[in-house]
């Protein structure tokens, strides 16, 4: 059955042929779990060492954004971490959708495989040109 889809502005398309695919690549999951290993490591020795020097933490996003996998408990005026813990529910959530990706297609009757051999190197593509374009100085429209 096909939905409308409102874009940008008044455009409004069917989506008749709109597909949500979803991989899993054995590779990128223990590529993924290797790597949350080594997160998990170098974060709570981080957090032991800021705990026994008593140095201040950083700013709430900060902090959030580095020690994601970690309840810190610290004093809000100095800063001071008084305890941190595991937060297990999100390291499980982690390990959970490790090696899962997904892409979309919309008006391309493609099959799931075959979306992922035209779209698997889109990411990498637009990030040369946009390296590309900035040492050209070709980044902005000058007009």
């Amino acid at each position: 059955m096909a939905r409308p889809i409102e874009g940008k502005r008044d455009n409004v398309k069917k989506s008749d042929r709109l597909r949500l695919n979803f991989y899993f690549d054995p590779v990128r999951r223990s590529q993924e779990l290797i790597d949350l290993d080594v997160a998990l490591k170098e974060q709570r020795e981080s957090l032991e060492g800021i705990h026994r020097d008593g140095t201040p933490l950083d700013d709430n996003a900060t902090i959030k954004r580095i020690y994601r996998f970690y309840d810190l408990v610290y004093d809000e005026e100095t800063r001071k971490l008084q305890s941190f813990s595991l937060n297990e529910k999100k390291v499980e959530r982690a390990r959970r959708e490790s090696g899962f990706f997904a892409n979309t297609t919309h008006g391309v009757d493609f099959d799931p495989m075959t979306a992922q051999r035209h779209y698997k190197l889109r990411d990498e593509q637009e990030k040369y040109f946009a390296m590309m374009k900035g040492t050209m100085g070709a980044d902005r429209q000058r007009n």
